[in-house]
């Protein structure tokens, strides 16, 4: 370690309310399922063709992705909450302020 560096660490906690929890519960879902996503396609793309997928080609899937249904639901402008037995829901719908937020 260089000298002169002091290396510091804070913990934080947060008791999010009913509503952040289930937001945050949908933001990790639906950030899973698109790494879980990303990483098949990977896999199939080395498997099948011998290459790699670069950043460019997965941030073009992505964008793609985010323009279709998921598991044969409509893609929703709503916010949709996730009822149980219900396997999946849309990820993406558009904020008021044009911004992607993801509801999975």
């Amino acid at each position: 370690m260089p000298q002169g560096v002091v290396k510091r660490a804070f913990k934080y906690r947060f008791f999010p309310t009913v509503e952040q929890t289930e937001l945050l519960s949908r933001t990790f879902g639906c950030v899973r399922k698109v790494y879980n996503l990303a990483l098949a396609e990977r896999d199939r793309v080395w498997r099948v063709e011998q290459r790699r997928l670069t950043y460019g080609d997965t941030s073009a899937l992505l964008t793609q992705w985010k323009r279709t249904t998921w598991c044969g639901t409509a893609r929703s402008r709503e916010r949709s909450p996730t009822r149980p037995g219900q396997s999946c829901v849309p990820c993406w719908s558009t904020s008021a302020s044009g911004t992607d937020v993801c509801w999975s």
